[in-house]
């Protein structure tokens, strides 16, 4: 079966591309294929579009994860012989859906044969309409797990990491500003955004360092020398940096959204911040905690990892998918 997965673009942190389409290609399967425009500009799409119109008939399926360009899609089946199977892949969460996406992610569920929601968190964001549809499933996002892993001592004086865009719906300031301020805590913060500039002008901790954008590889060493995680963002779909980090042997410290409170559900242990546990409050309680007990955290939620959040497995539930469409 031939799939062409279709995404906003080929950047080292869209999923659809890495996670999907290059993870399958690298592990020999030649039958798949990716296609993005250029950007999203009026232009770029016309273009891709014009492109999908060109293209001989050859997919079966069209994997698409990209709220923007699913109608895109599916229109320029009508300019050609086969009329292709959609799977449709959300992201993200309800409350990060405003406006024109909004109504774009509506009208995707309608022309899509399947529609699947990157974890349970996210399928039950939306209304009991849209769940209910037969049409509608979720699966369980997957990541590279690293296999190894060296259950540190905490007293070791290992740094934090935080990895993720840097704006506003991520909330990375609080976190920054604790480290700032805790001269003896250190903080790898990975990832661009809009916010990065004056979020390194107003901490210049030598105790920070901002590595702006960098590659996987780059960023698994960085978390395989960290012991802690911290993500305080408001919306996710299923937080991928998290599982990765989990693999790595760190301890997630995330924010309390309903995807960051379904890595519990799985058993793993997360040391949410929130009004009545803050960030000093989760140290104090991680520094009375034996060398022994941590190493343990470690291991354990690593084991529920490697059982729960397998990439070949997330793959093996879209091919049932593709195979019954």
């Amino acid at each position: 079966m031939k799939v062409a997965h279709v995404g906003n673009n080929t950047s080292m942190t869209n999923m659809g591309y890495n996670d999907f389409y290059l993870y399958l290609k690298n592990n020999g399967n030649h039958d798949v294929s990716y296609l993005s425009p250029e950007s999203l500009e009026l232009k770029s799409i016309i273009n891709f579009f014009l492109s999908l119109i060109r293209m001989p008939d050859k997919f079966d399926v069209y994997h698409v994860h990209s709220t923007q360009l699913l109608f895109i899609v599916w229109l320029s089946f009508f300019f050609r012989i086969k009329f292709s199977k959609i799977v449709y892949t959300v992201h993200t969460s309800r409350n990060n859906l405003k406006g024109i996406n909004y109504l774009l992610f509506f009208l995707n569920i309608l022309i899509s044969s399947q529609v699947v929601f990157c974890s349970k968190s996210s399928f039950l964001s939306f209304s009991n309409k849209i769940t209910r549809m037969k049409k509608c499933s979720y699966i369980t996002n997957g990541v590279v797990l690293n296999e190894n892993i060296v259950a540190e001592s905490h007293s070791s004086g290992r740094a934090s990491a935080m990895v993720g865009r840097l704006i506003p719906l991520k909330n990375p300031e609080p976190i920054i500003s604790f480290f700032d301020q805790k001269k003896e805590y250190a903080l790898h913060v990975l990832g661009d955004g809009c916010l990065r500039k004056s979020l390194e002008a107003k901490y210049s901790s030598n105790r920070l360092k901002f590595w702006g954008l960098k590659e996987r590889a780059y960023v698994y060493k960085i978390l395989e020398s960290s012991q802690f995680f911290f993500s305080n963002s408001t919306v996710e779909g299923m937080p991928i940096s998290v599982l990765e980090a989990i693999s790595f042997g760190c301890i997630p410290i995330l924010s309390e959204i309903p995807p960051h409170l379904e890595l519990a559900e799985f058993g793993i242990k997360v040391f949410y911040i929130n009004e009545l546990n803050t960030i000093d409050d989760i140290f104090d309680a991680l520094n009375e905690l034996s060398d022994e007990e941590i190493s343990n955290i470690v291991k354990r939620n690593h084991a529920i990892l490697m059982e729960n959040y397998s990439l070949d497995e997330m793959h093996n539930k879209y091919n049932a998918i593709y195979e019954e469409l």
